[in-house]
């Protein structure tokens, strides 16, 4: 009888593992799908802020583009009138301006750069 007594107080204190096995594993699985939600919100809002990203560098690339094309054509037509001798005779090349516009330019690949060579 003895053994039976100790079998029992054996299947009892394994019955109490098993449901303390299974809270800690429900416990777990709650911790786990708010761990997944949270990590899914982070995502998200990380995608949100490259996709932000993107269009606020795209917006500039644009914003460099017309300011290229602004300064190219301001540059020419600066140029051109220097040298048809309508406001006078002197070299605008030789100009600190004219010199750092065409550099800054030509860091930007823009034929305008290249004028000054040709010209």
């Amino acid at each position: 009888m003895a053994e039976a007594t100790g079998d029992a107080e054996r299947v009892a204190e394994l019955e109490r593992e098993v449901a303390r096995t299974a809270s800690i594993s429900e416990e777990c699985c709650k911790h786990g799908d708010r761990l997944i939600g949270d990590l899914n919100g982070a995502l998200n809002l990380a995608k949100a802020r490259m996709d932000a990203a993107e269009a606020r560098a795209q917006a500039t690339e644009a914003d460099v583009a017309r300011l290229k094309d602004a300064a190219s054509a301001f540059l020419e037509r600066y140029v051109g009138l220097i040298n048809s001798g309508d406001a006078g005779f002197w070299d605008p090349e030789e100009e600190p301006e004219v010199i750092a516009l065409r550099a800054a330019l030509a860091s930007q690949g823009s034929e305008a750069a290249e004028q000054g060579d040709r010209g």
